[in-house]
């Protein structure tokens, strides 16, 4: 049955079952992220235990990062995929959508939301450790870079961080979640999923960028209704992050390609955080912010269901 030829009661049934089935794969994404996942890790550790110290260390580091996105996404993979997986909404992509157009759009906006998420979320950061004594908040990723100088692990986390994830989080979030979500009205799809999309990072540091990003990639997602174009982006995306950031703090700051590559990747973030305040402009000038609300509930009526709570709560829950 098509969304508008739903009656008011029909369409509001069908937005607490989803409402449910969302609440229920928040709580098994909390449970695989606090505790699932020792489960997963347990046979790495048994590996590691008679072969690791005979092992070389990119063969470590590999093993590391394969079970790591393991225990992260084959969880939420499958429960998000038996959850929603009769809850195909039938809807097509958006009348004038064009990819091409499109797609630089919002790369160069999420570049900028995302940085100006992020910069706010230090800042305040800094005010709460200044009052309460919290710290700041750590570098996510600054644990998992290779050691200085392993060229061959550089390639591994290059492997792992910006193929391999962006696969994994846009089959799962822009797929298997935002697409089923959209009988619930666009809008609604795009903010949840970029919500849970935040909070499944579990980190305070990554939260506000991925949450803003997520949301423009939801987007276009919905006016696209296929993942190809944000996994396209977020590939770009991680790629930009990575040789910017950590590159050399990979290989070594003695190899110049890789000063030069990191200075030339950062030189382009750059770029792309200042085209970000025109691509913002012209996104909401053609309209692309205008997003479908049949079968949407309003503010009131969604917060009075209780598997909204259950939803604030696992994701909160998900970044201490």
């Amino acid at each position: 049955m098509l969304l508008q030829d739903m009656t008011a009661d029909e369409s509001r049934s069908r937005f607490r079952r989803i409402l449910f089935r969302l609440a229920v794969f928040c709580v098994i994404a909390l449970v695989n992220q606090k505790l699932l996942f020792r489960v997963i890790f347990f046979p790495a550790q048994l590996w590691y235990a008679y072969y690791g110290q005979q092992a070389s260390y990119d063969t470590v580091y590999f093993v590391n990062w394969l079970v790591s996105d393991i225990s992260s996404y084959l969880v939420p993979a499958l429960a998000a995929f038996l959850l929603f997986r009769r809850e195909r909404a039938p809807v097509p992509r958006q009348e004038g959508f064009r990819v091409w157009a499109e797609m630089p759009l919002v790369f160069f906006s999420a570049c900028f939301a995302g940085s100006i998420a992020s910069f706010i979320a230090k800042r305040i950061s800094e005010i709460l450790d200044r009052l309460f004594g919290t710290g700041e908040i750590p570098d996510a990723m600054a644990g998992s870079l290779p050691d200085d100088g392993q060229s061959g692990s550089a390639w591994i986390f290059i492997l792992f961080v910006v193929i391999i994830a962006p696969v994994c989080e846009e089959l799962i979030f822009r797929k298997l979640l935002l697409q089923p979500l959209r009988g619930c009205g666009d809008m609604f799809a795009a903010v949840a999923s970029a919500f849970i999309f935040g909070a499944i990072h579990g980190n305070f540091d990554q939260f506000p960028y991925a949450f803003a990003v997520g949301l423009l990639y939801g987007i276009l997602a919905v006016r696209s209704s296929s993942v190809l174009p944000t996994l396209a982006l977020h590939f770009a995306n991680n790629l930009l992050v990575t040789a910017s950031l950590y590159l050399t703090d990979m290989v070594g700051s003695e190899a110049e390609w890789a000063v030069q590559a990191e200075e030339w990747a950062a030189l382009l973030v750059n770029l792309s955080f200042w085209l970000g305040i025109p691509a913002l402009v012209l996104m909401a000038v053609l309209g692309m912010f205008r997003l479908r609300r049949e079968g949407q509930m309003t503010a009131r009526e969604l917060f009075a269901e209780p598997a909204v709570y259950v939803c604030l709560v696992g994701t909160a829950v998900m970044l201490i």
